[in-house]
């Protein structure tokens, strides 16, 4: 694929996310920047509390500000979004910017039908009628291969399985076709074969629709399995971007490294899995040099006291670390 202007469907420069409280400003984002091509899967990874899903919340503008304030810039389709007013972000999210979340019994509204919230969804985006949307409901629901949709639809969230619910998210996500899926942990809930299933639905559903697809997880192998790209995030900063292959096969910063050395592997037996020391530390309380810095076991005395530049090793290759700079 040509990596032209035109295919760039999201371009995020310099994204930083403060909060404003009584005891002063945490600064939760970092100068994120990155971009998400016309038709690609590109997977963001960390653990808990590294700013993977405050990024999703920025771009879907679902912060409010006060205390959230957001600088930087998030184009769509050549428009940056942090220049929109509420009433045009609405017609984006849902319509041409969708978000499928982590939990979906407590993104489903309890005292509704799934039939009724779908419904919704294309009656507000699309102008249909009642009867218009109850019949490309059923569809949607078809779609994201649910049994007897005709029936489901009068099913309320809690008369479901944790797949299907996931997959009514999936299909309101899709309801309106849009160009760009955000997936926030879309399958930690559920089961491997439910799991499974979703994936390979995902999958489908993006090579059929051409949607572009930025996929949230802490889940190597699901990145390894969905995503021709990634990007390692930490601290609220992007430590390292690239191929999945090649990251996987040759990873730089010592975090992806960390990482891919806790991941257990088929024959190969230890008494215990690998470990990355210490924890992420809480947003304001960040390490004044390189956010990795306390965890890592190439650190000097340079990593302390100053933050290290993005470093680009090729054309695709990026990291963020001093043993690259010099």
């Amino acid at each position: 694929m040509n990596e032209t202007k035109a295919e760039m469907i999201l371009k995020i420069r310099d994204l930083k996310l403060f909060f404003d409280g009584d005891y002063g400003t945490t600064q939760i984002l970092n100068g994120i920047s990155f971009d998400v091509k016309k038709g690609e899967t590109l997977g963001i990874v960390g653990e808990s509390g590294c700013g993977k899903s405050m990024t999703a919340m920025c771009i879907m503008r679902l912060l409010k500000s006060p205390p959230a304030r957001i600088e930087g810039s998030i184009e769509f389709c050549g428009k940056d979004l942090l220049l929109f007013s509420k009433k045009e972000m609405q017609n984006v999210r849902g319509n041409e910017i969708s978000m499928i979340f982590q939990d979906p019994m407590t993104s489903l509204n309890p005292v509704f039908t799934v039939g009724n919230q779908l419904e919704e969804v294309f009656m507000l985006h699309q102008g249909m009628s009642r009867q218009e949307a109850r019949k490309q409901t059923v569809e949607a629901l078809r779609m994201v291969n649910i049994p007897m949709p005709e029936k489901r639809v009068k099913d309320y969230p809690h008369q479901m399985s944790g797949g299907m619910r996931q997959r009514v998210m999936i299909a309101m996500a899709l309801a309106c076709q849009p160009k760009l899926l955000i997936a926030d942990e879309p399958t930690t809930a559920l089961d491997v074969t439910i799991q499974a299933q979703v994936l390979d639905l995902m999958r489908n559903l993006r090579d059929e629709l051409g949607t572009s697809i930025l996929f949230i997880t802490h889940d190597l192998g699901v990145v390894s399995e969905m995503c021709e790209r990634a990007i390692v995030f930490y601290c609220g900063e992007i430590m390292e971007e690239g191929p999945v292959s090649e990251l996987f096969s040759n990873p730089k910063h010592p975090y992806t490294e960390g990482l891919l050395s806790a991941l257990p592997r088929i024959g190969q037996r230890k008494d215990k899995l690998y470990v990355i020391p210490g924890m992420v530390p809480p947003a304001g309380q960040f390490p004044t040099g390189c956010v990795f810095v306390e965890r890592c076991k190439y650190a000097k005395e340079r990593c302390h006291a100053e933050k290290p530049d993005m470093v680009r090793l090729d054309e695709k290759h990026t990291v963020k670390c001093f043993r690259y700079q010099d």
